[in-house]
């Protein structure tokens, strides 16, 4: 066994109580000691200057109550009697924050401003009376001057004053209250017994006699705020820009305290009156306005008492617009005395400040809200009154007056004549500051204008364009007959090459009209047959003319569309298609504003899509409907404006129609078959401008109803003849937005034919009314004809008569609506065309040649007279080459030479 050596065990021993030390200050550390280590270690607050200067000015009792009451503890008592320097940290971080709280952020313009700031328990707390809220402590008093009671004692005062000079760093109290330089002013202007009734009136005490007398500058703190808080009164809210301003927002009470004449409200009282130029009575006397004009002076600063009434710059330019004689009737009318003429005929500078104030008080009427854009818009906003009193035509209502009238441009009529206008642009551009009228209507309301008469316009256009395509392709599909796997139409005209050959010349040389060259074009693709389940293709194009005029405006223009189309026979007499079309309108238009015309473009595009199905009745007859949702955009450009103003578009649409022939019958009159074909439509579109920064929104609801009705009788005699009487009626209706109206065509024909001889007889008439009977077109024809049949050998003659418009309108007049019948009254002059040819054999009898000669004789004057000859080969090729002479009065005859050729296959 190891004996330990003592040495070793002392090591041992040593080594436990080290390990149980080391416990114990942890524990120590964990139990408290780590907030002495921080006290010890942390930094302590920095010195306060404010809090500093206020500290050492209290004793060591003011300094433990300002920190800890009535009741500190000894330790308390003994650390906050020290000076600032030799403050613990604890203590002066106390004494930092009362310092702070009772500052109130050091910006007080005196002793007594800041003293007035505090709270009871902060000023016992700044005099170290103590720190809690004790009303009965004799610093919970107030300021000598503040107007409250109880007040400081002398004593107290002077402690105030001490450490508040300390802690505010000042030399001195400061004045309290402060010394205001207006009232200061209005004070001293006062005599010493005007200063005692402007205060006190009669009642006035010896002690208050005494106090009130001296200048500003010796007045007693109370007297002082008294006179701020009279002065105030008088003063008002506002400065004002002259004394007589002044002086006509008091009332009799605050005239008499402004002038010291007393500060009660007696009537009687000289003060008690009106500052000329005020319009009212009784006016101030010379030496009264010569008193409140030295007060007024002095309370508003000025060195004079200003114009009064004040010059207004709209109201002198308005005057100054005027001649004398205009100036006196805007004022006075016809009534007016020879003194109210001698004053009211002076330019604004020379008027008296009685009928100064009554121009500024017309020009106010006349010069209404304000804010006015243009001479126009000012204009529109007055009553009849006003306008002659603006523009010094009297100052009573009178609807006769020239000037009792509205600007050009505002829809409203009558409109001023150009005289008058020029007048009215004067007297507004003075009155209003302007160096030019104004557009008026501004932009904005003129687009809005212009849309609501345009935009419903393309919107029917549009509308009559893509039901007139599907009702094409309905009844060309379901028509019955045979159907071509491919057909093309180019500008009319079913032989392509020879479309693209006529018109190859102009489309090279940019000549061309593309929309009006593919308005006449279409297509049709059967690639996958013609039965039911069949799918085809379709397309067409359509150009349409327009122009019209509403009260203000007038347009002209068009509208191009284009449409693809597929559909598919779900039976043999059921369809099913979809419509793909796009549309653009162009209208340029002319506003009737004024002297002077201004132009501009609309335009509008909308793509749609527009379903659509088809049926054949047992009857024959084809009905269909479609809808259509489109979308696009609306653009509209004054040329006198520098941005153009645009917004989207929408347009819903709808329509059903029905065509075929309704009535078909060899009973009702003997001899002959009767048929009776029909074709009728209704169309509504819907369209609506979402509206954007410069243009507002607008909905347009249009309505189309069409119908074209055609009777004919077929009476087939013994010896081949064919006597075909027949009649024709057109109805049309736009309803709905923009330009509506009505209008029907009716015409009759009667021809005779003798396919034994090759003769035709035909008479024909017709008449047009439009637009509810406003427009009227008629017209009447005949032709003879006879022609040498099939073969084309032998002698051919037409000679055709005419009077007016005879040709037929019904079509036109579905196509494209009133637009294209309003142009003008009927030409009633006589036509007369004719022709005389023969055909002979030619190639060994495989073609035909037909010399020919012919004429055209119009009522106007005009001759044409034309020869040449025609060459047929089989049905194949077509050559004919013709010379033409016209002859116009007044102008030299022109001559031409054609040849043209044609193959088909």
């Amino acid at each position: 066994m190891t004996r330990l050596k003592p040495g070793h065990r002392r090591g041992q021993r040593l080594g436990s109580l080290s390990a149980f030390l080391f416990l114990a200050l942890l524990v120590a550390l964990s139990l408290g000691l780590p907030g002495q280590a921080r006290a010890q270690t942390g930094n302590p607050p920095a010195d306060n200057e404010a809090a500093m200067r206020w500290w050492d000015e209290l004793t060591p009792q003011q300094r433990a109550a300002a920190l800890h009451g009535d009741e500190p503890t000894a330790d308390q008592r003994t650390a906050a009697a020290n000076p600032y320097a030799d403050l613990d940290a604890e203590t002066k971080g106390l004494v930092n924050e009362a310092a702070d709280a009772i500052d109130g952020g050091g910006d007080a313009a005196s002793v007594g401003a800041w003293w007035w700031g505090l709270g009871c328990r902060l000023r016992r707390v700044a005099t170290g009376d103590g720190n809690t809220d004790d009303p009965g402590s004799p610093y919970c008093a107030h300021y000598p001057g503040s107007g409250m009671t109880p007040l400081l004692g002398d004593a107290e005062k002077s402690h105030v004053d001490r450490v508040g000079q300390a802690l505010l760093e000042r030399m001195d109290p400061g004045v309290y209250p402060r010394d205001i330089p207006p009232f200061m002013g209005w004070w001293n202007a006062l005599e010493p017994a005007q200063r005692v009734a402007a205060l006190h009136a009669d009642s006035a005490s010896p002690e208050q006699h005494a106090a009130a007398e001296p200048m500003y500058g010796d007045l007693d703190p109370e007297t002082k705020r008294l006179v701020h808080t009279t002065a105030s009164g008088i003063y008002g809210t506002t400065p004002s820009s002259s004394v007589g301003a002044w002086w006509e927002r008091l009332d009799c009470r605050l005239k008499r305290v402004a002038t010291g004449d007393g500060n009660t409200d007696d009537a009687a009282s000289p003060y008690c009156a009106h500052y000329p130029g005020s319009g009212r009575t009784p006016l101030l006397g010379d030496a009264e306005k010569s008193h409140v004009d030295r007060v007024g002076q002095a309370l508003l600063e000025r060195t004079d008492p200003g114009v009064y009434p004040p010059d207004i710059a709209p109201a002198m330019r308005w005057w100054d617009a005027l001649d004398p004689t205009q100036r006196v009737l805007a004022l006075h009318g016809s009534t007016a005395t020879q003194e109210e003429t001698a004053s009211a005929r002076n330019i604004y500078a020379d008027l008296e400040p009685e009928t100064k104030r009554q121009v500024n008080d017309t020009a106010r009427e006349v010069f209404g809200a304000g804010n006015f854009d243009s001479v126009g818009a000012w204009w529109q906003s007055l009553d009849c009154r006003l306008r002659r009193v603006a523009t010094g035509d009297d100052n009573t209502d009178d609807a006769s007056s020239p000037y009792c009238t509205h600007y050009p441009g505002s829809g409203q009529s009558p409109t001023l004549d150009d005289m008058h206008r020029e007048h009215v642009n004067a007297v507004g551009m003075a009155l209003l500051g302007r160096s030019d009228p104004g557009v008026y209507p501004p932009p904005r309301e003129r687009v809005a204008r212009v849309n609501r008469v345009l935009l419903p316009t393309v919107a029917r256009a549009v509308l009559s364009s893509t039901s007139n395509a599907v009702s094409d392709r309905v009844n060309s599909r379901l028509s019955g007959s045979k159907t071509l796997a491919a057909r093309l139409s180019l500008g009319g005209n079913p032989n392509a090459l020879l479309a693209l050959a006529d018109n190859g010349k102009a489309i090279g040389e940019g000549r061309m009209d593309l929309g009006r060259f593919l308005g006449g074009s279409s297509f049709v693709l059967n690639a996958f047959g013609s039965g039911p389940g069949a799918l085809a293709l379709w397309g067409s194009g359509d150009y349409q003319d327009l122009s019209g005029g509403a009260t203000d405006i007038d347009w002209e223009g068009s509208v191009v569309s284009g449409h693809f189309g597929t559909d598919v026979l779900l039976k043999r007499n059921v369809l099913a298609g979809l419509s793909l079309s796009h549309s653009r309108g162009t209208l340029d238009y002319t506003e009737r504003i004024g002297v002077d015309s201004r132009h501009g473009d609309h335009e509008t595009t909308l793509t749609s899509l527009n379903p659509y199905v088809g049926w054949l009745l047992d009857s024959g007859v084809r009905v269909w409907a479609m809808a259509g949702h489109g979308w696009g955009r609306v653009r509209v450009n004054h040329d006198d404006s520098e941005d153009a103003h645009a917004s989207d578009l929408t347009q819903w649409s709808g329509a059903l129609g029905a065509d075929g022939t309704v009535y078909s019958s060899s009973d009702l009159l003997p001899g002959g078959e009767t048929a009776v074909e029909l074709k009728g439509q209704g169309a509504l579109a819907r369209a609506e401008v979402h509206g954007s920064g410069n243009m507002d929104e607008i909905t347009s609801t249009v309505s189309r109803l069409r119908l074209a009705l055609e009777g004919r009788h077929t009476r087939r005699f013994d010896s081949g003849g064919l006597l075909t009487p027949s009649l024709e009626l057109g109805v049309l209706a736009d309803g709905g937005a923009g330009e509506t109206g009505a209008g029907f065509e009716i015409g009759g024909a009667l021809r005779y034919q003798e396919p034994s001889l090759g003769l035709t007889v035909e008479g024909r008439g017709r008449m047009l009314v439009a637009h509810g009977g406003d427009h009227e077109e008629w017209g009447a024809g005949g032709s003879l004809r006879l022609d040498p049949g099939a073969s084309g050998r032998g002698f051919s003659l037409s000679l055709a008569p005419s009077w007016g418009l005879p040709q037929n309108g019904v079509d036109r007049l579905w196509q494209h609506g009133l637009a294209g019948t309003g142009t003008g009254s009927a030409d009633a002059a006589m036509r007369m065309t004719g022709e005389l040819g023969y055909g002979l054999s030619a190639f060994g009898g495989r073609g035909v040649l037909t010399p020919y000669t012919g004429f055209v004789l119009s009522g106007r004057g005009t001759k044409e007279y034309r020869t040449g000859a025609r060459l047929r080969m089989a049905s194949s090729f077509d050559l004919a080459l013709q010379g033409r002479r016209r002859e116009r009065p007044h102008e030299a005859a022109e001559h031409g030479l054609t040849l043209r050729a044609s193959v088909r296959w």
